[in-house]
């Protein structure tokens, strides 16, 4: 690398980007994601997020040639750049999609397990009464027992 190193820090970005969109760019954890979707727009947002990984580690690739060719200032615009297709601005698409995702999935959750909760009120209640009966219950089946040894 023509000003500095980063070898460990490229090693280990393209292990996650591997996990992540699979070594051929259409499996890995956002595959599994797109097709354990409980619904359309979760599959839609892990699609979405797929491609703009497999973007994000295109234009990982194209900085580490800049860098490695001694095109320093390219390099550096390539990553921090405004320009669509530098690094920050594809991963900034990416981080918005996965957290909206998130952020979805996690109010599906939460008005589901408010549902639940409804559906289980009073249950305590229920409890109560059934195991008052059931005290009753062995209460009278022990006294007939009694009963017939008097």
């Amino acid at each position: 690398m023509a000003r500095g190193g980063g070898g460990d820090f490229d090693k280990d970005y393209t292990a996650v980007m591997t996990r992540l969109i699979g070594p051929d760019g259409h499996s890995g954890l956002l595959r599994d994601a797109a097709e354990r979707a409980a619904d359309e727009p979760t599959r839609a947002a892990a699609d979405r997020a797929a491609g703009r990984a497999r973007d994000w580690l295109a234009a990982h690739h194209k900085l580490r040639q800049l860098d490695d060719g001694g095109q320093y200032t390219e390099a550096v615009t390539a990553a921090v750049g405004s320009d669509p297709g530098a690094t920050t601005s594809i991963f900034n698409e990416l981080d918005g999609t996965l957290a909206g995702a998130i952020t979805r999935n996690s109010d599906r959750f939460e008005a589901d397990a408010r549902s639940a909760r409804r559906g289980l009120s009073g249950m305590d209640f229920g409890v109560v009464v059934l195991a008052g009966l059931m005290v009753i219950g062995a209460a009278a089946g022990i006294q007939r027992r009694i009963a017939e040894y008097r």
